[in-house]
């Protein structure tokens, strides 16, 4: 049997900037981006904020941390990135918590280019 469910999804409003250094006009290639932003949830009270740090000590190596803050709770991300022309490996990490208990939880993306 087949229930058929309708969902409303929430509206929001983003508002965000991205710094990169140096900049894509120089043509070199980044060493540095960093990202902050905010987002309103209509009907839900509060307003969470974005902020993160990538960088790249070489150029097939990134290395990310990011936070966040709302009503929801803060949360903690780091990450891990190799690429290598058409291929591209991301490995995110970050603590959840649930119910007085906490644990690490992993993401594991990968992105290859025809």
């Amino acid at each position: 049997i087949v229930t058929p469910v309708q969902t409303i999804l929430a509206r929001a409003l983003s508002v965000s900037a991205v710094l990169r250094f140096p900049t894509e006009a120089s043509l070199q290639p980044a060493f540095l981006t960093m990202a902050l932003g905010s987002q309103k949830v209509f009907g839900v009270s509060g307003v969470n904020y974005m902020g993160g740090v990538e960088f790249y000590p070489a150029h097939f190596l990134a290395l990310r941390f990011g936070y966040s803050a709302g009503p929801s709770g803060d949360q903690q991300r780091y990450g891990l990135g190799l690429r290598d022309g058409l291929f591209s490996l991301d490995l995110a990490a970050y603590p959840v918590k649930n119910a007085g208990s906490s644990s690490l939880f992993e993401q594991l993306s990968a992105f290859v280019e025809f």
